[in-house]
């Protein structure tokens, strides 16, 4: 899966994604969804959400808020993918069982949060966007300028 990235007006440059669907199958079905409504999202997808979190060193959160979620929450299916790396992507969540669509991608390892967020993807392209996605400019953990996904879907891979 890809999702394409602007930061301000300017083309970031794409994502892409192995998505662990042994591991994860709702909410690989889930993230699948939200980058393409026309695979049966019900509710917001991702197209013109923005990145609303970005602290160096840990991670990028955003996409659609828990304000203007409608879905019902994935429960945890299963720790089995580290945060042991840069790019691994998975579902925010307020506790246990109550991830919906507010996504974060890592900076860096993150092993704090390998039993409490089921992550689901890892990043397989786009390292080089990535880091300018975790080099913005911010204040207060909120980027200066949008970092908004425009776009996003299955590659033919």
């Amino acid at each position: 899966m890809h999702v394409s990235v602007r930061v301000g007006d300017e083309f970031a440059g794409a994502l892409v994604f192995k998505l662990e669907t042994d591991a994860a199958p709702r909410a690989c079905e889930r993230f699948a969804s939200l980058l393409d409504p026309r695979a049966g999202a019900e509710g917001p997808a991702y197209e013109g959400t923005c990145l609303h979190r970005v602290l160096p060193g840990g991670w990028a959160q955003g996409g659609i808020t828990v304000a203007k979620e409608t879905r019902d929450p994935v429960p945890d299916e299963s720790f089995a993918v580290a945060h042991d790396r840069p790019g691994v992507i998975g579902f925010a969540n307020e506790g246990p069982h109550s991830s919906t669509a507010q996504l974060y991608i890592t900076f860096a390892p993150q092993p704090a949060l390998d039993t409490k967020f089921v992550a689901f993807g890892r990043l397989v392209d786009g390292l080089d966007v990535l880091r300018k996605i975790e080099g913005v400019e911010t204040a207060n953990g909120r980027p200066v300028q949008d970092v908004t996904i425009f776009t996003g879907g299955k590659f033919g891979l």
